[in-house]
């Protein structure tokens, strides 16, 4: 009979842990376009995993303090993600009306087709550029290690299949990150054009516009934005939880 009660106590401890484990491996491995779900999941089950174990040794004074200590560390972070959400879903504020450019922001590749997020930001892109035949388009987005072709070249690709004319789409394939988006975008005007542009467009996923201004704005850039829906809301939300810890990333130590 002891030995049921260990058992069923070690079940209730630790349960939560393996499903949260086991949950984030499927996420991660095969829900597409929410590896960071994943990764957030088995973050949790490691903190379930602790708790479990300071439950065990909940008689000893430390174990107590360093569960209390855990709930408020926990706590603050918490409070700090929904304060760092707010202006996420906010936005910065769209009007998407002013300037010659729009900057599409790059996101992954696979192979040579664009993953969820990015096929979002191709297809806003034709229909903004359907609708205004005078604005030319800046294609940003480098190349990573497990993708066949540029984000530029994807997002060209895709523009021209959807019927947006080649010569309206410059290609700036350097950038690794959003904040190389913007300068070498601005440098790839000034080299076609001889002077820096007074006013540009800036288009990405809803979640990333808050961020994606930030920078705009610590470039010294003067910019307007066009929010591309999420079509997925499982990879919306998976992505837009991502964005807090990216946002805190840029406040503390730039990139």
């Amino acid at each position: 009979m002891e030995k049921e009660k260990k058992i069923t106590k070690w079940i209730h401890l630790f349960l939560p842990s393996l499903i949260l484990a086991l949950t984030g491996t499927v996420f991660y491995g095969f829900v597409s376009g929410c590896r960071f779900m994943g990764i957030l999941l088995w973050g949790l089950a490691l903190i379930c995993g602790v708790y479990g174990f300071l439950g065990i040794w909940k008689r000893w004074k430390a174990a107590r303090i360093a569960a209390g200590s855990l709930s408020l560390v926990l706590a603050l972070v918490l409070v700090a993600a929904v304060i760092t959400l707010i202006p996420i879903l906010q936005g910065p504020g769209e009007t998407g009306e002013n300037g010659e450019y729009v900057i599409v922001l790059g996101a992954g590749v696979r192979g040579t087709e664009p993953s969820e997020i990015l096929a979002d930001r191709i297809q806003m892109a034709a229909r903004y550029l359907q609708e205004h035949p005078d604005v030319i388009c800046i294609a940003s987005g480098g190349m990573g290690n497990d993708e066949s072709i540029s984000e530029a070249q994807c997002i060209y690709d895709h523009l021209t299949a959807l019927g947006i004319d080649g010569s309206r789409i410059w290609l700036e394939d350097r950038a690794t990150s959003t904040i190389e988006n913007f300068r070498y975008s601005i440098a790839l005007i000034e080299e076609k054009t001889g002077k820096a542009p007074e006013q540009i467009m800036v288009l990405s996923n809803e979640f990333h516009l808050y961020r994606a201004s930030r920078m705009a704005e610590d470039c010294g850039l003067e910019a307007d934005f066009i929010a591309a829906p999420t079509s997925k809301p499982l990879i919306r939300i998976s992505y837009t939880i991502r964005e807090i810890f990216a946002l805190w990333k840029y406040l503390t130590i730039g990139g």
